[in-house]
Order: structure tokens, then C-alpha cells, then sequence
């Protein structure tokens, strides 16, 4: 309830600000991400804290720019994204000690709305900021027992996640025009998470009823694409 009423909310602020402004281009985009996750969660086994490594996933999608004047800009984009996560985690089985190898993915549909400020003619760049709301359309996850060498087996993990995602934005690009109406973009974003997407019930989480304990997302997006000017 308390989500859809945010939600209606930014879709009401963003229909009034988007009837002051003028739509000026479509650009289509796509490349590859790195997925992190920060944890603040705790290995039963060592006592330390859990670590994720960094893989690359990719992200597509459509965007477009509601102007307010030549250098203010407001952005929105709706993206495919697919982020992938690897942790490492030792523990103890009866006499034997090993490491499990988790590699999860997450396929998001995922909406970041920013303001953009540019300088420059022909070749133009950009500084944004803003926020993002990600919904979890899937998410799976390979484990490997690295003791014993098992074949990794393969399980739908969407249930052990949140689905709604959302925290901050920024964002650099540069834009070249190629012809009158096209324009080529390169553009970098880093969507910091600021919520806990963690819905794992499991009594080897020490303390997981504590607010304290938390497992966040964030995502740097290299994204190229073509910019078409309805201008």
C-alpha cells in the first residue's frame, strides 16, 4: 500500500513537470554493468562479515529527455538490466571444512529518473543526478561446493529477495552528433541502492531480524547508444 502511494506520487509530480517541459529526443542504449552487493551480514561459520565479488552483466534499453531550457534537463529511462554477484563463503560440515561458491543473477526492469545539466555546441556533456526504482523480475543462483568439486546445481532465488529496489543515481556522459537528426552517446551511471533487498528467513543469518543487518545493491551502467532529435 505504502509503495503504490509512492509510487502514484512521483508519477503525479513527474506528469506536471513533464507538461512545463518538451520532449526533444529518444535514444536507444545498451552495454555492459558491474553488479556489487554491500552486506553487513555475518558468516556463521568465520565470524566475518559477507563479501560479494563484482561480475559483468548488461543492461538495454530506451530513454528520453524532457527539456526545460538548452542546459536543464530532465531524464528518464527504462532499462532491461541483468546483474550478476559471486560470494565466497567457508564452512564447517561435521569433520569437513570447504567453500561454497554463490553466483547469483538478477534481471530488473529498471526506471532512473535525473536531472541533467550540459555544456557545449557540437559535442556536448553532461552531469546527472537523481534516483532509480528497480523491479526484480528473476533471480537465480549457481552453488559449488569447492571441497568435494560437485557440479554446480542451478535454483530460482527470487523468493530470497525484495522486489522493489531504488536509492540514488549519478551519472557523466558525452553526446556527438553524427548528422542533423542522430547523435552518438556515451554515458556512465552508478545506481547506489539504499534499500535492503534481502528477504531471506534463514536461522544461520545471525541477528536477521535486526534492522542493523542489511544487503544492498549497486550497479555502475557503461551504456553506449544513438540519440535521435525530434527537434
Amino acid at each position: 500500500m505504502i509503495m503504490r502511494r509512492i509510487v502514484a506520487l512521483v508519477g503525479l509530480c513527474l506528469s506536471t513537470l513533464f507538461s512545463w517541459a518538451q520532449i526533444k529526443d529518444i535514444e536507444i542504449i545498451a552495454g555492459p554493468n558491474i553488479g556489487m552487493l554491500r552486506s553487513s551480514m555475518i558468516n556463521q561459520s568465520t565470524e566475518t562479515k559477507l563479501t560479494f565479488d563484482s561480475k559483468i552483466g548488461y543492461s538495454m534499453g530506451i530513454g528520453s529527455n524532457y527539456f526545460f531550457n538548452e542546459k536543464f534537463s530532465l531524464g528518464a529511462r527504462l532499462l532491461y538490466q541483468r546483474t550478476t554477484v559471486r560470494g565466497d563463503f567457508p564452512f564447517e560440515y561435521g569433520n569437513g571444512k570447504g567453500n561454497l561458491e554463490l553466483t547469483t543473477s538478477f534481471d530488473y526492469i529498471s526506471l532512473p529518473i535525473m536531472a541533467r545539466y550540459t555544456i557545449g555546441n557540437k559535442m556536448k556533456f553532461s552531469g546527472e543526478v537523481g534516483g532509480f526504482v528497480n523491479y526484480l523480475l528473476n533471480s537465480n543462483v549457481s552453488n559449488y561446493f569447492v571441497y568435494n568439486s560437485m557440479t554446480p546445481t542451478y535454483a530460482e532465488a527470487t523468493g530470497q529477495y525484495k522486489n522493489f529496489d531504488a536509492g540514488l543515481s549519478l551519472g557523466l556522459s558525452s553526446q556527438v552528433p553524427l548528422s542533423k537528426k542522430l547523435s552518438a552517446k556515451l554515458s556512465v551511471y552508478d545506481n547506489y541502492g539504499l534499500v535492503d533487498i534481502s528477504d531471506i528467513e534463514n536461522p544461520a543469518i545471525p541477528n536477521r531480524q535486526n534492522k542493523a543487518n542489511y544487503l544492498r545493491s549497486n550497479t555502475v551502467n557503461l551504456l553506449a547508444g544513438i540519440v535521435y532529435s525530434l527537434r
